[in-house]
């Protein structure tokens, strides 16, 4: 008996360590907004940045299109976003998530947080 106990405990662990941390999605556009009138929100190509601001989250970055949007899969946590585009101020990270509050990502969920870039 003592031997199926182990093997049980075993294959108990091995099971446990497969499975991988939860993880969501972050997703949005990169819009320019200001500059000349109307001034109204125009989306562009460039980079986000993920900072992960919580405990087993990570850094990564997000390419957004030529359409200004991007989506990016990131462990469970919360995470403030910052960006750049090379059409602006040459590509500087000057652009930041929209009312400068971070994201919270939730397993298996979708967090839409749109980067904005001001021009004056």
């Amino acid at each position: 008996m003592r031997g199926i106990v182990v093997s049980l405990t075993i294959l108990g662990l091995s099971s446990f360590a497969c499975h991988s941390a939860p993880s969501g999605t972050i997703s949005g556009h990169l819009y320019r907004v200001g500059g000349p009138a109307p001034g109204l929100p125009t989306p562009v190509p460039g980079t986000i940045d993920v900072t992960g601001q919580s405990a087993g989250t990570k850094d990564v970055t997000a390419e957004a299109g030529p359409d200004g949007s991007f989506s990016v899969e990131v462990p469970v946590g919360t995470y403030s976003l910052r960006g750049g585009s090379p059409l602006i101020q040459d590509g500087a990270p000057g652009c930041h998530a929209r009312d400068h509050q971070p994201t919270v990502v939730r397993a298996a969920q979708t967090s839409e947080t749109d980067v904005i870039c001001d021009i004056p």
